[in-house]
């Protein structure tokens, strides 16, 4: 079946060829309420059912492909043995078991002919392991009541354990009891009271659980009330499946909440305690009807069908449409028209006044092929007034590609936006395509066809700085050549915020030392953009400057100092429009502290009794530091003049012969200055003469100390002049202390 977008309708595909559509049954008189069911074993037979309106009476026909559904026999539930004493037989169910067993369930009953009523409701299964061709095992399931107001079984439908559990190949029947006061219910899902309630069984069907609501719901109008425009009846019961990956339940219904009728699906994530808020699954915007809705889950593919009359602006004309979930149904596909022409639902008129197509119609799936079968009044004309036939459609029905959602994205003009995007197709083989639509200037996209069943395509965009802020949306749309399906990509375009420098407070540093510092940067923009820094002066300083790691080094010179610099330094991102901070860093240069030098004779010798005098000096490259002379070890009866920097002893006898160091100290002021520490080794004699006076080197004798008194009055004032000068600039007013 071909199937494209309806021109100017948007998620509306209708059918571009006839002929698709297959006639399944060959009968003249009406045939309706199919059922389909696909071999697990072998996904090209397919068996369907429908009542059968005879010449004589109504039964059940029996429908087999070996085709995959292109052509079909046709064939009957037998009228004798177990069901001969049945006149009539009605509501047909089919479904296969994993080994290809085929199971046909109805209802069997009689018709009382002074009433009209019928009677003896029974439930029955039949069996088949030759795919319909015999039937040689009918069983009855429940027996009603001959009596008019006594039990009628009505209603049955027909599930197969497919699954490899506990219960597998298990065969579970549901049917409606009704009695002269009430109904029963004992189905899997159903409606009551303006509700749609579910029960379940964990135990194989030996028992079920207390009912649980799934949604309220409006019911559809019931005779003598129809849909608008029509004669026939409708129903608002709803259709249950069951996932065969993951256990979830889904249940669809045609709700009359909105004035007209609609298709509405819930899901249990939780194998049916709790229920989803139902989801609209018919696409249209018209206000035109949609009924009977069918649905079946395959390998986790949720497949739908149902009536609908959008195509008709005078909302009487039908189509079979189908929508499918990939997503366990939280969302649906667009949907796709699957008949090739619409029918007209009120094309028979029975004697009652009313028209009947059925009260549901049905689909198959197997993961990849989807088998919808319907009533259709296609081939009624005065020439066949009863040709109600059933349909199906005759080739795979095409599903549309699925593309994955794109999450927002986020770029600063400037910068490189790239993503990728993909789509797959369940009819592997269909070539995809990806395309663009409403890109901003400048966005490209590249993508290669595909037949493998997905299809990528890669999105790229560097947006100017004229093109922000602002935000773009891209749609991304994905097509089979016949079927797409897109999806939007939300793209904000923000403004480039300018970056933060941060740097130091001001630097001091001495000529000749080392100053080092590092410099950092913050940056608004999220993710944060790329920034570089930059010293506008540092080669002119002879400083260096690492723009990686923003460490700044710098050894003033000694022309350099002392003085005040100023160093600039600029932060530059990489956005458009590109934008900068920039900030100085104060720089003092002083000039070094140097090292004092303290100066003291070399060792001296003395005669006990004999006057020694030597100095001490001091002299420092910083002009306008103050020295101080200090001395410690001194012996008994030395003194030291720190101001004159001399040093006077004159040893007693009783202090020779002996060994003396004093330690004399030269210190800056300030907790950081500068200072130097020497010794001088002073020996000490015993003179040699035997009168007992004192000699020595620089000992004086007794008949010269008048003479050596001036003499030593002398020495010691030139001293005092020699250390002044040798101490150079110590006064505050760099004069010489005397």
């Amino acid at each position: 079946m071909a199937l494209q977008h309806m021109t100017g309708s948007s998620n509306r595909l209708v059918s571009t060829t006839s002929g698709d559509d297959v006639q399944v049954s060959t009968s003249t008189l009406p045939q309706n309420e199919p059922s389909v069911a696909l071999n697990p074993s072998d996904p090209q037979q397919l068996v369907a059912g429908a009542n059968d309106q005879l010449s004589t009476r109504d039964w059940l026909a029996v429908y087999s492909s070996l085709d995959g559904g292109i052509t079909w026999t046709n064939g009957q539930i037998p009228t004798t043995g177990t069901l001969g004493g049945f006149q009539e037989a009605s509501d047909p169910a089919v479904s296969f078991s994993q080994n290809g067993t085929l199971y046909y369930s109805g209802v069997a009953f009689n018709v009382d002919r002074r009433s009209g009523t019928a009677v003896d409701g029974t439930i029955f299964v039949s069996k088949s392991a030759d795919d319909g061709s015999t039937f040689p095992l009918i069983t009855i399931v429940a027996s009603g009541s001959n009596r008019i107001s006594g039990i009628f079984n009505d209603k049955p439908y027909l599930g197969v354990d497919e699954t490899t559990g506990l219960f597998a190949g298990r065969v579970y029947v549901s049917w409606t009891r009704f009695t002269s006061a009430s109904t029963s219910d004992i189905v899997v899902a159903y409606s009551n009271d303006g509700q749609i309630m579910e029960a379940r069984s964990t135990d194989g069907g030996v028992s079920f659980l207390s009912p649980v609501v799934v949604s309220s719901y409006v019911p559809l109008p019931q005779p003598p009330n129809f849909l608008a425009n029509s004669f026939f009846r409708v129903n608002s019961n709803p259709t249950a499946a069951a996932d065969d990956t993951n256990g979830n339940v889904y249940v669809a219904w045609a709700d009359y909440g909105s004035g007209y009728a609609v298709i509405l699906s819930s899901r249990s994530l939780d194998g049916g305690a709790r229920w989803s808020k139902p989801i609209r699954v018919n696409d249209d915007s018209t206000t035109n009807d949609h009924f009977f809705p069918w649905m079946t889950v395959s390998h986790g593919l949720l497949s739908i069908i149902f009536y609908d009359r959008r195509l008709d602006p005078q909302n009487h004309l039908v189509d079979v449409f189908y929508a499918e979930s990939v997503d366990g149904g939280s969302s649906f596909s667009p949907n796709l028209r699957v008949t090739d022409v619409p029918f007209n639902p009120d094309a028979i008129i029975f004697s009652s006044g009313q028209s009947f197509i059925g009260d549901y119609i049905g689909i198959a799936a197997n993961g990849t092929l989807a088998h919808p079968i319907w009533t259709d009044n296609r081939n009624v004309s005065p020439t066949n007034p009863g040709s109600q036939q059933i349909f199906t459609e005759g080739r795979r029905v095409d599903r549309p590609p699925v593309v994955a959602l794109v999450v927002n994205q986020t770029v600063y003009s400037g910068t490189e936006l790239q993503f990728g995007v993909k789509a797959t197709d369940p009819d592997v083989g269909d070539t995809l395509t990806f395309a663009d639509l409403g890109a901003p200037s400048g966005a490209t996209f590249t993508s290669t066809p595909s037949t493998n069943g997905t299809v990528r395509g890669s999105f790229y965009w560097t947006p100017s700085a004229a093109q922000a802020p602002g935000n773009y949306s891209v749609e991304f749309k994905a097509s089979d050549g016949l079927l797409f399906s897109s999806t939007n990509a939300s793209i904000r375009l923000k403004a480039n915020s300018p970056p933060s420098l941060v740097v130091p407070g001001p630097q001091t540093v001495t000529v000749g030392s080392r100053l080092t510092f590092i410099l950092s940067t913050t940056d608004p923009d999220a993710p944060p953009d790329i920034v570089t820094i930059s010293c506008d002066n540092c080669t002119q300083l002879g400083a260096t400057f690492d723009s990686s790691t923003g460490n700044f080094t710098w050894v003033p010179a000694s022309g350099q100092g002392p003085g005040d610099y100023s160093v600039n330094f600029t932060a530059t991102d990489h956005l458009l429009p590109s934008l900068s901070d920039s900030k100085t860093v104060i720089i003092t240069v002083v000039e070094g502290e140097q090292p004092l030098v303290l100066t003291v004779p070399s060792a001296q010798t003395v005669d006990a009794g004999n006057l020694l005098i030597f100095s001490v000096s001091a002299t420092d490259p910083d002009a306008d530091d103050t020295i101080t002379l200090s001395a410690t070890d001194l012996p008994p009866g030395a003194s030291f003049d720190p101001d004159l920097g001399s040093f006077v002893w004159t040893p007693s006898n009783d202090q020779g012969p002996g060994v003396y160091r004093v330690t004399f100290i030269a210190v800056e002021p300030g907790v950081q200055g500068f200072s130097d520490t020497k010794t001088v080794t002073i020996t000490v004699s015993q003179p040699a003469s035997s009168s007992g006076q004192p000699t020595g080197a620089g000992g004086l004798g007794p008949g010269l100390w008048l003479v050596a008194g001036v003499t030593v009055l002398v020495a010691a004032l030139v001293s005092t002049l020699a250390i002044g000068a040798r101490r150079g600039k110590t006064g505050s007013d760099g004069s010489a202390k005397t």
